[in-house]
């Protein structure tokens, strides 16, 4: 985790006070930086059209598992974010828990509940 992704988290959770006014942006190497002003050259995302963006890509997700044959016994919708700019969907059934806790079984990380 960089200093500049805390830095952001402690605005967010109302940590420490916005000083003055700028933008953050990410660059082609995944660096996350502070400008006073944005440059011409630059694509603005403004908060709304990213949160509409995702909002459009879960949308997209959760169609195409519908119209799936996974589409049995939902118990579960996660959306997970990470520090790497990464979003993962994870929508969980019933058959998945039991193979995964199969799994786990097998492999010694859990015992089983007679």
């Amino acid at each position: 985790m960089n200093l500049d992704y805390v830095g952001i988290c402690e605005l967010l959770e109302g940590k420490r006070q916005l000083e003055g006014e700028g933008y953050y942006g990410i660059t082609e190497d995944d660096r996350i930086v502070f400008m006073p002003t944005i440059q011409e050259d630059i694509e603005l995302i403004t908060a709304n059209n990213f949160e509409n963006e995702l909002f459009e890509g879960c949308r997209e997700a959760i169609h195409k598992f519908s119209v799936s044959d996974s589409n049995k016994e939902v118990y579960a919708f996660g959306l997970y974010a990470d520090e790497h700019n990464t979003f993962l969907i994870y929508i969980n059934t019933l058959d998945d828990l039991k193979e995964t806790e199969e799994s786990y079984i097998k492999n010694g990380i859990i015992r089983k509940n007679n």
